[in-house]
């Protein structure tokens, strides 16, 4: 009678783990199935942004992130004007400047600001702001080398834009900065006002401020960045649409203001 008795009691707890068995392997493929479902909507899965493909103006096709909108490839890129965006700028000149420092080369930092640019979105409304941003950003880039990292400063909301020119001392900097003034001041630009107006932006002007670096010297991007602030801010005091800037010895600062014209 005993050996009966464990007999059914072992048959017993076979049966229940199979039972089990066969309830949990119902809930994993009842969970597969509607993963499966949700994947047809969203076919890179749950945890990695959606990507799509968008037809460029050349007709091919760039793949984006649903997330941010951004090409691949091309973090750190600010969308609107397509420049470098502050982070991305700031990876890419710390870069050059170590570079400049182990090749004992001189280097530039540009900080450009459109001057009175709210009156452009106070006036004519912010879309005409994001063309004449999109504009100033095509007239900087235009004017570096090819590798020159120039990008957007202050985020999403800044009408400020940085340069980092690897190889150029103050003379060199300066001009380049002066061919930026001097092709912000000459766009003429036509931009929609409403659905059935437009009107022109011109007689627009930028503020540069130049800090020029001497490979004797040792700074940190962050320096320059402050050199160049400063420099700037002496540009706008002294009347705007002008570039002012200072170049660094061991011991000591100095700065030279460029008039337009």
């Amino acid at each position: 009678m005993l050996d009966e008795a464990v007999r059914v009691s072992s048959q017993r707890r076979r049966m229940a783990w199979r039972l089990w068995s066969v309830a949990a392997l119902s809930k994993l493929f009842a969970s597969l199935l509607a993963l499966l479902s949700l994947r047809r909507s969203r076919p890179l899965g749950l945890l990695a942004p959606r990507l799509r493909r968008q037809r460029g103006s050349g007709g091919a096709q760039a793949l984006r992130c649903d997330a941010c909108g951004q090409p691949l490839g091309c973090a750190g890129v600010d969308k609107l004007t397509g420049l470098l965006d502050r982070w991305g700028w700031d990876e890419r000149a710390s870069a050059a400047l170590t570079q400049a420092a182990d090749t004992a080369q001189p280097a530039a930092l540009l900080l450009i600001d459109l001057d009175r640019f709210k009156q452009v979105n106070d006036t004519l409304g912010h879309p005409a702001g994001d063309e004449f941003l999109r504009a100033a950003a095509a007239v900087i880039r235009a004017e570096l080398r090819e590798g020159d990292p120039a990008g957007r400063y202050g985020g999403h909301g800044g009408d400020e834009f940085l340069a980092f020119l690897r190889g150029a001392d103050a003379v060199a900097a300066a001009t380049v900065a002066e061919r930026i003034r001097a092709g912000i001041s000459a766009l003429q630009l036509r931009v929609a006002t409403t659905r059935v107006s437009t009107a022109v932006i011109t007689d627009r002007s930028a503020s540069i401020g130049v800090a020029a670096h001497s490979p004797a010297v040792d700074v940190s991007l962050h320096d320059l960045v402050l050199q160049a602030d400063l420099a700037l801010r002496h540009a706008k005091a002294g009347g705007r649409d002008r570039i002012y800037v200072m170049t660094d010895s061991a011991s000591r600062v100095h700065g030279v203001t460029m008039a337009n014209g």
